[in-house]
């Protein structure tokens, strides 16, 4: 993982992280502007927190990308300005 490069992409594009807690999962949640990733975290692991981090990281840089690429997905009705655009 090169956790720290994608740290400094979240930093840079105003990613919101927040764990959460849903029943007795917990999960990493991230969010920029519309876009938005969660990923569960294994207790009994002690590297999915930060394999979580990483996957809800990568899922909203792909998701951006997406967005870049092939404009917007009907129905979302997301703001250019909001994913750097």
């Amino acid at each position: 993982m090169q956790l720290a490069e994608d740290l400094q992409w979240a930093v840079e594009n105003e990613v919101v992280i927040k764990i959460i807690k849903d029943g007795s999962v917990f999960l990493v949640h991230a969010y920029r502007g519309r876009i938005s990733a969660q990923y569960a975290v294994d207790l009994d692991d002690s590297t999915s927190l930060a394999g979580a981090l990483w996957a809800a990281i990568h899922s909203l840089k792909d998701g951006t990308e997406y967005h870049r690429l092939h404009g917007f997905t009907p129905g979302l009705d997301i703001d250019p300005s909001e994913i750097g655009m």
